[in-house]
């Protein structure tokens, strides 16, 4: 591929979790002008990582993510916060704060659930994670 055809890529380096696997620390691969989140919720079935423990490259399957930890940044202003405490299907546990913007209509936490995204972002202190809303079995309000 030429060069000039080329999307401009950045390497954000995560802890995934995969169904029936240990977390692991991987990078993954963004376009600049885009977050990670945008590229997790992307089209294809598929998605690049590498791993820099082992040096070699990995293909996930984007149905087989069930959380992404990013590390932490700046956190915006938001409308609404709700500390809460996630039971995923493996029996895991994910605590941590809902922090989102939305009209006073739709500012519930099952509204906020409810939205087309494909993850759920929760801040956490050592930084966020971006859990697959598949995998979560139960949300209770802390």
């Amino acid at each position: 591929m030429r060069d000039d055809l080329r999307v401009p890529k950045k390497a954000v380096r995560v802890e995934v979790l995969l169904t029936g696997q240990a977390p692991r620390r991987l990078e993954l691969f963004v376009p600049e002008e885009h977050a990670l989140g945008a590229v997790l919720e992307g089209e294809g079935a598929f998605l690049p990582a590498h791993d820099p423990e082992v040096g070699g490259w990995l293909v996930l399957h984007r149905a087989r993510i069930v959380w992404v930890r990013l590390p932490a940044d700046e956190v915006e202003l938001f409308d609404h916060r709700h500390d809460v405490r996630i039971e995923l299907v493996a029996g895991a546990a994910v605590d941590g704060s809902l922090l989102y913007q939305a009209a006073p209509e739709r500012a519930r936490v099952v509204d906020h659930l409810n939205e087309p995204s494909r993850f759920l972002e929760v801040w956490q202190e050592e930084g966020r994670m971006l859990v697959q809303k598949r995998f979560i079995v139960t949300l209770r309000e802390r």
